[in-house]
């Protein structure tokens, strides 16, 4: 790893609240995509309140190919297996 890894937002994040208007409209315009999360409490909470009980969890580090350096601090992919209690 070289450079300086650098941290600039907390999560939960929201990417289009941090761009300025010019670069919304740019990005829009491409069609690119934008970035988010949830905190984990969000993500699982939301699925107990929807009914669903959790069987399975599993965490996992991006891969080296694509160069992000958060894989050396932190799991950034997240599996959940879910089951309905619905009939």
């Amino acid at each position: 790893m070289s450079g300086e890894f650098v941290v600039r937002y907390p999560l939960p994040y929201v990417e289009h609240e941090t761009l300025d208007a010019a670069a919304l409209e740019a990005r829009i315009a491409a069609g690119e995509m934008f970035h988010f999360s949830h905190t984990m409490e969000a993500q699982l909470g939301g699925m107990i309140d929807a009914g669903f009980v959790i069987t399975a969890f599993y965490e996992d580090r991006r891969t080296e190919k694509d160069g992000n350096p958060i894989r050396f601090y932190m799991p950034s992919q997240f599996i959940v297996r879910a089951l309905t209690t619905d009939p």
